[in-house]
């Protein structure tokens, strides 16, 4: 059997890096000194990756108000090296333009000989479509169930008469469709004459006054 060996050189591995559309970042236990961080986080977290070299937290600058503590929680649990693997809850930057991403982050550590963390390698994901679909499923469902709440439903056959419209029930007894199905249901009736019917009414109006 004839196995093949590939042998990926640097540049090769640097043009995986620079066309990635995910954050590839490698970072102190820390998080105080950035080692390498890949080109996607200037359009991900629209900043440079100069400054963010320069200021390894600023990325932090960007988070939502709301997400702060949680995230801050999960930085000073990883500098403690309480982790095996990290995983970020998921948490939204508001970019310099103004507009709001979701990201998915999460790493690993790295130990040296001796069995410290002396590096964390890990990826941050933009899953703001993703995020934003999940909430229409979520407000669909909603809408779906706000519907069924004020929908009762009448299921099977329902006898009815051709002529009088009333309509048997089970045990046999008949009663007016509207009493039928106000008792059976969520819906209530509102009574008015619809223009087919408004001749025959005003005419029956006018010989009552006569």
């Amino acid at each position: 059997m004839i196995s093949k060996t590939y042998i990926y050189n640097e540049e090769t591995y640097q043009q995986v890096v620079d066309n990635m559309d995910d954050v590839l970042f490698i970072v102190s236990p820390d998080w105080k000194t950035v080692y390498f961080v890949s080109p996607s986080y200037e359009e991900v977290w629209g900043k440079t990756r100069e400054s963010l070299s320069e200021h390894p937290l600023s990325w932090t600058d960007s988070l939502h108000p709301d997400d702060r503590k949680n995230v801050f929680q999960h930085i000073e649990e990883g500098s403690q090296g309480s982790f095996n693997n990290i995983a970020f809850p998921d948490y939204r930057i508001i970019k310099p333009d103004g507009s709001v991403r979701w990201i998915e982050a999460r790493g690993a550590p790295i130990h040296n000989e001796k069995g410290d963390i002396y590096r964390v390698v890990g990826i941050a994901v933009d899953i703001t479509n993703r995020k934003q679909m999940e909430e229409e499923r979520e407000n669909l469902i909603t809408s779906l169930q706000c519907a069924m709440d004020e929908i009762g439903t009448l299921r099977g056959i329902v006898p009815i008469c051709s002529y009088c419209k009333d309509i048997r029930d089970r045990e046999g007894a008949w009663h007016q469709m509207e009493a039928y199905i106000t008792r059976h249901t969520d819906a209530a009736f509102s009574h008015g004459v619809c223009p087919k019917c408004l001749p025959t009414v005003r005419s029956e109006i006018d010989r009552g006054y006569t």
